[in-house]
């Protein structure tokens, strides 16, 4: 509620600033995951609520406004909507806009990090067909489910993506299998050692 439409402005440290679309995102990473976690009452009626208190954040006039304006984040709006449907809650315009955006994203070049091209496949894979997408293994190559993380010069942006890339491989630990280019040990002890 304090930050779903305004944001947050850090003046003091304004690397930590962000704006809602990440809240929205992440609450929706939340939700999902959660609701994939347990089939208990309690949970289920707890995420149902979080959806839809998100739903029109996620689809609001804005979402549309800056996706149009913006095509190359077009994914950061889709992520939320995708989630939010999986969820039960539907939006074919919305659905039709949006895909339409991501498609066009992906047909001109960029310069991606690893983490954004995975985010891309997995988003296009929740379409699948819809998408022309045949949904399969993400492309882990140069990632740190490919080689491993120099822990002693690592950065905060390193860990996020990290976070993500677990998210998007394993579909929120929804998918039967994960492909990862090393032993999935080595991954969970860099992870730790993030933890620590």
């Amino acid at each position: 509620d304090e930050f779903g439409t305004t944001g947050f402005m850090d003046t003091e440290r304004p690397a930590l600033s962000f704006g809602p679309d990440k809240v929205i995102a992440e609450s929706a990473m939340l939700a999902y995951a959660a609701a994939g976690a347990s089939t208990s009452r309690r949970l289920t009626s707890a995420v149902a609520g979080v959806a839809d208190r998100l739903v029109p954040l996620c689809r609001s006039r804005q979402a549309l406004a800056d996706a149009a304006l913006e095509p190359h984040r077009a994914f950061k709006y889709a992520i939320p909507h995708l989630l939010l449907t999986a969820l039960g809650s539907p939006d074919e315009r919305f659905d039709d806009f949006i895909l339409a955006q991501c498609t066009s994203a992906r047909s001109t070049a960029a310069d991606l990090a690893p983490v954004a091209r995975m985010e891309q496949q997995w988003v296009m894979g929740k379409w699948g067909r819809r998408a022309a997408h045949t949904p399969g293994r993400l492309d882990v190559r140069g990632t740190a489910l490919d080689k491993p993380l120099d822990v002693l010069t690592v950065n905060r942006e390193d860990t996020y993506a990290l976070t993500h890339m677990l998210f998007y491989v394993s579909d929120f630990a929804r998918s039967p299998s994960v492909y990862l280019s090393r032993p999935k040990a080595a991954v969970l002890d860099d992870v730790r050692t993030l933890v620590a």
